[in-house]
């Protein structure tokens, strides 16, 4: 369908820049994100998920990430 969006690797690991991509392409569009009300997304301690600016994308969108730990 014209509204699913897929990325993927050939390794199947998130990166940092498909992270980045996904808060642009996905997350930015969820619906009500125009009301830029505060919000959290829980993400695993994967290293692409921990980099500077993939937080600094989510705080700038009013979303706090929350960590989990994988063991």
């Amino acid at each position: 369908p014209p509204d699913v969006i897929v990325r993927a690797r050939e390794k199947g690991w998130m990166t940092e820049e498909l992270m980045l991509e996904w808060v642009k392409l996905v997350r930015n569009r969820r619906p009500g994100f125009s009301q830029k009300s505060p919000n959290m997304l829980a993400l695993n301690s994967f290293k692409g998920h921990l980099t500077d600016a993939v937080n600094n994308s989510l705080w700038k969108t009013d979303c706090e990430p929350a960590l989990y730990l994988v063991a």
